[in-house]
């Protein structure tokens, strides 16, 4: 007997904005090619309006920003990162925030929950700061299956 086709929950979400910085005018320190803290600041502060637990601080990543909220009695990462500076294509990316070996076998990814990804799809959904919001399986993303995107977070059907 087939297995049946679970729905997953799509954790990736891309966007576009002109409203963001997508050249490095100031000289300030950060790796290479890394833009996006203006985004997480941006997100930080609506989600944070919306009533979701932010906690304080960005961070930075090899190519990005992320920061940290609760939600739902879970932590989670929402890592930020410009994907095409010449359209303006943003992707966030949803992890749980987790440590030691659940971390290093894949755990970031599994158990994200509706919840986190509502939050950000209601900041993302309302402003005039951005258009076209999809969104995505991580995996069918990273393998440049973009016809794969979904205008919600959650499955249909």
């Amino acid at each position: 007997m087939p297995k049946s086709k679970k729905s997953k929950l799509r954790t990736v979400a891309t966007f576009t904005s002109q409203a963001f910085k997508t050249v490095d005018f100031e000289d300030k320190p950060r790796f290479r090619g890394t833009f996006g803290d203006d985004v997480v600041l941006w997100l930080m502060m609506e989600m944070g309006n919306d009533g979701v637990d932010i906690v304080p601080g960005i961070n930075q990543s090899d190519d990005g920003w992320y920061y940290v909220f609760h939600i739902g009695g879970r932590r989670y990462i929402a890592a930020v990162n410009l994907a095409d500076p010449a359209r303006g294509l943003w992707q966030v990316t949803l992890e749980r925030d987790i440590t030691g070996p659940s971390a290093w076998f894949g755990g970031r990814r599994r158990g994200v929950r509706s919840p986190a990804a509502n939050a950000l799809h209601y900041v993302l959904q309302r402003s005039d700061k951005i258009t076209a919001v999809w969104w995505y399986i991580e995996r069918d993303i990273r393998a440049g299956h973009e016809g794969k995107g979904a205008s919600e977070p959650l499955p249909t059907g």
